[in-house]
């Protein structure tokens, strides 16, 4: 009888310490970065600030998502659900079907709602920020404007594969 409770133990203590391993069998996180790096270049040669300055900034307003870019604390643009995929998505893709588009929307107010949830964070204050840092993306998420913890973007990729 010990022996069996033994083995229970540990069988569920591999569950919970395999539960968050993936493996990206098809190089989408490696897309998804370069598609971060590209629009973010192409923002920055638009804007005229330094990629590693801009930041985008994504969080729930009413029943819909809203993602801005931002220069430190200052929002810069407004980007519709379209710009917002193009992201995340090859923008050929995005320009042939908005249902994609709709897809990464979905894909993000999915996220915030469950980490609202399970770490008992209001919706209304929630906010994930998307940066890069010496060619590396990081992605952090907020309560306003206090950091909460950094976030894998497999994790936030997750969601949009769904």
């Amino acid at each position: 009888m010990n022996l069996l409770r033994r083995k229970t133990a540990l069988g569920s203590k591999l569950k919970e310490a395999v539960a968050d391993l993936t493996v990206d069998v098809f190089g989408y996180e490696k897309s998804v970065t370069q598609n971060i790096l590209k629009h973010a270049e192409w923002y920055s040669d638009r804007l005229r600030i330094p990629r590693d300055k801009l930041h985008l900034r994504v969080f729930q307003h009413r029943e819909g998502v809203r993602a801005f870019l931002h220069d430190g604390s200052r929002a810069l643009i407004l980007l519709n659900p379209k710009e917002l995929a193009a992201f995340f998505m090859d923008i050929s893709l995005i320009t042939l079907d908005d249902s994609i588009s709709n897809k990464v929307v979905l894909g993000v107010k999915t996220y915030l709602k469950e980490y609202s949830s399970k770490e008992h964070i209001p919706l209304e204050y929630l906010r994930i920020r998307i940066g890069i840092h010496n060619d590396e993306i990081r992605v952090q998420s907020y309560s306003y404007s206090t950091p909460l913890e950094s976030i894998p973007l497999k994790k936030l990729i997750k969601y949009f594969k769904k």
